[in-house]
């Protein structure tokens, strides 16, 4: 299926991997609509404008909504033996072999996502 107008592309176990971007459009939702399957997600990246942020699955499971933009790629691994980040996908602009999640171990700020937020 080809989307038309802005979107946002979900990685990971999902039914629909790219969903129309609007100026509400949240990860919570986003990620109802792509249809997430599976098992509980451990990490979660926002990859925008090539920089990976990072969300606590655990914060958003909690009611801590994160606002999407036009372009976004939301990479999210799931379960036992996703820790490996895989490659991202190459838009234009971004270098190949960069990693849409950072090395298992690597402390996530939590002031990346409050700078999303803004």
């Amino acid at each position: 299926m080809e989307s038309r107008g802005p979107s946002v592309m979900i990685l990971g176990q999902v039914r629909a991997p790219v969903i129309q971007w609007s100026p509400d459009l949240t990860l919570a939702r986003a990620l109802v609509e792509a249809g997430l399957a599976g098992y509980d997600p451990v990490a979660i990246h926002i990859i925008r404008n090539g920089r990976a942020i990072p969300v606590h699955p655990e914060k958003l499971l909690s009611g801590e909504d994160v606002p999407l933009e036009r372009g976004d790629i939301v990479d999210v691994l799931q379960g036992p033996g996703s820790s490996v980040p895989r490659p991202m996908p190459t838009p234009m602009g971004t270098p190949k072999g960069q990693f849409a999640a950072p090395p298992p171990g690597l402390p996530m700020g939590e002031n990346d996502v409050e700078a999303i937020r803004r």
